[in-house]
C-alpha cells in the first residue's frame, strides 16, 4: 500500500509513520511542491512496485470491500474503473443538481472523446502497468481526473465497469470548484484535439 499525502495539516503524516513501525511494506509519499490530486497519484504510481496499479480515495467513499473485484476482473482486461454509474452502482447522499451536473458530465465526456465507459471520471479504478507506461510520456499531471486521461490515451486498451457505491463524505468538502471544472473542459479539449489526430499519436510513439 502506498499513501500519498499532498502537504496536509490534518495529522496524516503521524499517523502513517505510526502504522510503518507495524506494517513494514507500508510506503508514504509525502509531497510539499506543486499540489494536485492527478500529480500525486503518479508520485503514488512510480512508488509502487506491483502491475496492478490502483487509485482510491482513503477517506472511505470508496469502498475498500471492492478492491478485490477490482482485482478479478483486471485478470481479464487492463483498466478495470468503480463504477458509480454502471449497473447496480448508485452514489449517497447527493443532492439532486450535484447528481444531474456528475451525470451530464460523464455523458459530455463519453461523447466528446468516444468513450464506452459510464463512468469515466471515476476517482476509483485499476490499471494495468504496461498501460499505464504506455499512456504516462502524454499524461499531464494536472487537475483530479487521472483516469481520463489513462481512458483518453489508451484507446486500444480493453476496459471493464465493476458497480459499486459511492459514500456519503463524512469530514472535510469536495474537490468541486468552478476551477475543477475549467481544467476539466481544458483536459476534454486537449485529449479530444489529440485523439482526432491519429498523426498525433505515432509521432508520440516514435520518440
Amino acid at each position: 500500500i502506498v499513501i500519498v499525502d499532498d502537504g496536509s495539516n490534518d495529522g496524516t503524516p503521524e499517523v502513517v509513520r505510526g502504522l510503518q513501525r507495524r506494517y513494514s511494506e507500508l510506503k508514504f509519499v509525502e509531497r510539499r511542491s506543486a499540489p494536485g490530486l492527478s500529480a500525486s497519484i503518479l508520485a503514488g504510481f512510480d512508488a509502487a512496485s506491483g502491475d496492478l496499479l490502483a487509485v482510491m480515495d482513503a477517506d472511505l467513499q470508496h469502498d475498500p470491500r471492492v478492491l478485490p473485484r477490482l482485482v478479478e476482473a483486471a485478470k481479464r482486461t487492463e483498466i478495470v474503473v468503480g463504477s458509480r454509474y454502471t449497473f447496480h452502482g448508485k452514489v449517497c447522499k447527493w443532492r439532486f443538481l450535484r447528481h444531474a451536473q456528475s451525470r451530464a458530465a460523464s455523458w459530455l465526456t463519453r461523447l466528446v472523446l468516444g468513450l464506452r465507459v459510464e463512468d469515466p471520471l471515476s476517482g476509483f479504478f485499476l490499471v494495468h502497468r504496461h498501460v499505464f507506461e504506455q499512456a504516462a510520456p502524454r499524461i499531464e499531471a494536472r487537475g483530479w481526473k487521472l483516469l481520463l486521461e489513462i481512458l483518453a490515451l489508451s484507446p486500444t486498451a480493453t476496459v471493464a465497469e465493476v458497480p459499486f457505491t459511492f459514500r456519503a463524505r463524512l469530514h472535510g468538502r469536495t474537490k468541486m470548484r468552478w476551477a475543477v471544472v475549467g481544467a476539466w473542459i481544458s483536459d476534454l479539449f486537449r485529449l479530444w484535439r489529440l485523439r482526432s489526430r491519429p498523426s498525433a499519436w505515432a509521432v508520440d510513439a516514435a520518440t
